[in-house]
């Protein structure tokens, strides 16, 4: 199978048209998206399905987050993962 979109876990990582103007706003691709996947720490704020993965990686003072769900692209005709949000946040700064 060739594929154009790169691959997590054996499936594409396919972007929504939120992620595609998230990814333009922060200069990112879908291999950066796939780097905080493997190399990122679980970061959900509450409870998700098993079918919901949501990653975080902290780089450059920022917080980088990813949130993919497997779903079936009937172009494609096979399951992927679909970014359905990436964002960026400051970290929080403790005072001492």
């Amino acid at each position: 199978m060739i594929t154009i979109y790169p691959l997590y876990e054996g499936l594409s990582l396919v972007p929504t048209r939120a992620a595609i103007t998230g990814m333009y706003k922060e200069g990112m691709d879908g291999y950066e998206l796939k780097f905080i996947l493997e190399n990122g720490y679980d970061c959900q704020k509450g409870k998700r399905s098993k079918e919901i993965r949501e990653k975080c990686l902290d780089r450059k003072g920022k917080t980088l987050r990813v949130v993919v769900a497997k779903s079936h692209s009937i172009s494609l005709e096979s399951d992927v993962w679909v970014i359905t949000h990436l964002g960026k946040t400051s970290l929080l700064k403790v005072k001492t």
